[in-house]
This record gives C-alpha cells, sequence and structure tokens, in this order.
C-alpha cells in the first residue's frame, strides 16, 4: 500500500470514528434535554434543563383529575383557557386529546418557565392550537411584582406581590399584570368554554377581573385549585355559584390544604 493510499485508509477510519462518536454525543444532549409527559394516550416531548422540568414530567400522574376532567369535557372545537400553564403539560394533553382542533390559549408570567412553554409548544408542533401568553392575569392592568420561590423553569408557589412594584428584591420578576375581561375585548380573544385556574394562591385576584367571562354562555366547566385554609377560599365557591356554576368534584392533594374543585355551569 502506498503513502498515500495508507493516509487516506487511516483518514477513512478517523472520519468513520468522528461520526460515530458525534452521533453518541448528540444523543446523549438528546435523552438530556428532551423527556416525554406521562401521557398514557399520546406522545408528548417536553424540554428538559433542570429538576423542575423533569418533575413536570409526572404531571399527569400528579394530577389524573384534570386529565379526567380535560378527557371528559372538551373535545373538536373547545376553547381553553390554561391559566398558570407553567410549561404547558395540560395544555399540550389537550392538544393531544383533540388531535389539535382544540383553541388552547395558555397563560404563564414567569419569564423562564414562558420559554419553555413556548419551547414544548415548538417541540410538539401547536403552534396552531397553543397560544402562548407571557401575562399574568390579575384584578387590574398595570407592572406587578413576582417573588420566585425559585428562577428556574418550570418552578412554582411563586408569590404575587400587590403592592409597589418598584420595590423589586433579587427573587422578583416584573410582569405584566391583565385584566381577563379586559384582555378579552382588548385582543378579540375567543370566548372560552373551559378555564383552568391554577396560580399559585390569587385566584381570587383572577376570578375578580373575570366577572366578564364568567358570565359567558359558552363556559361550561372550570377547574380552580383552592387552598381551604385561605380567606378567599369560600370567596372564591360563592363567586361562581352566583355566575350559575355549581361544585361538582373536589380533589385533595395529599394531606394538605390544596384541592383541585371541578365547576359545571348548571342549565
Amino acid at each position: 500500500m502506498s503513502v498515500k493510499s495508507s493516509i487516506l485508509h487511516y483518514k477513512h477510519i478517523i472520519v468513520s470514528k468522528l461520526n460515530k462518536y458525534r452521533v453518541i454525543i448528540l444523543l446523549r444532549i438528546y435523552k438530556e434535554y428532551i423527556g416525554f409527559l406521562d401521557y398514557k394516550k399520546g406522545k408528548i416531548a417536553m424540554k428538559i434543563g433542570n429538576p423542575m422540568q423533569e418533575y413536570r414530567l409526572h404531571a399527569c400522574e400528579k394530577e389524573p383529575e384534570t386529565i379526567a376532567w380535560i378527557e371528559e369535557y372538551m373535545g373538536s372545537g373547545s376553547i381553553f383557557y390554561d391559566i398558570g400553564a407553567n410549561v404547558g403539560a395540560y395544555s399540550l394533553v389537550c392538544n393531544v386529546w383533540t388531535k389539535g382542533k382544540a383553541k388552547i390559549y395558555a397563560f404563564e408570567p414567569s419569564h423562564l418557565t414562558f420559554a419553555a412553554l413556548s419551547e414544548n409548544i415548538a417541540l410538539n408542533n401547536a403552534s396552531s392550537s397553543i397560544i402562548p401568553l407571557n401575562i399574568a392575569v390579575s384584578d387590574s392592568n398595570k407592572l406587578l411584582r413576582i417573588r420566585l420561590s425559585n428562577e428556574a423553569a418550570g418552578a412554582a408557589s411563586h408569590e404575587m406581590i400587590m403592592n409597589e412594584y418598584l420595590k423589586v428584591e433579587n427573587q422578583d420578576r416584573i410582569v405584566i399584570g391583565f385584566r381577563l375581561d379586559d384582555l378579552f375585548n382588548i385582543f378579540n380573544l375567543e370566548s372560552p368554554n373551559f378555564i383552568k385556574l391554577d396560580v399559585d394562591g390569587c385566584e381570587w385576584q383572577v376570578l375578580l377581573g373575570s366577572k366578564e367571562v364568567l358570565q359567558k354562555e359558552g363556559l361550561k366547566s372550570i377547574l380552580v385549585e383552592i387552598d381551604s385554609s385561605s380567606e378567599n377560599s369560600q370567596k372564591i365557591i360563592h363567586l361562581l355559584e352566583s355566575y350559575g356554576f355549581e361544585l361538582k368534584r373536589t380533589y385533595s392533594h395529599g394531606e394538605g390544604t390544596i384541592s383541585n374543585c371541578i365547576f359545571k355551569r348548571m342549565n
């Protein structure tokens, strides 16, 4: 074998091995950053960049009542408002369940979590049916201050600071706050048939800014996370009852005071 042939031979071996290792590296990166939600009726890809996002892969096991609610009520043509969408697990379940034929508005104020939500929507080719909105739904239109429990994408249990937004501390972030009624009217949003409301203790404020939307006849059911130890827990129930909704089922989260409460409009 000539010197030139030997060089070409070994160059081919080296390039082949480099390509092999490049594929292995890419597979390792893929496995590290992409996981799949524990939804048994369809494959839903989710970005994993930290332990909180990995925890979100178990959203169906964590809240089977939310999955059952989506599957019982939602179908082709449904309009779903996911208020407090986090990284988008339940929005994506709705999208898969309805075969992409529902319209979903996913509201998430936390900046990094919103970025992960947007990536998950893109990963699942769901941009035509899920509209992500980086907005804190509240009882007023103004800049709000959120005190983060954890800055990582996928984190929850943040605290909404209702006083002067300019007094920012290290774990605080400034977000846009909007009344749902004004969002609906100003931006001509489609009227919801279903609302999931899980906003870390600010559910009462969201409902106060949503009285016009709550009166829409097309709104059939609302799932609200309620903390029974909160002074607003009974106010939430009474407000929804005053708009024609009945509390149908309550699902406790472990031994704590937090429950998912499903309301249905009574005809």
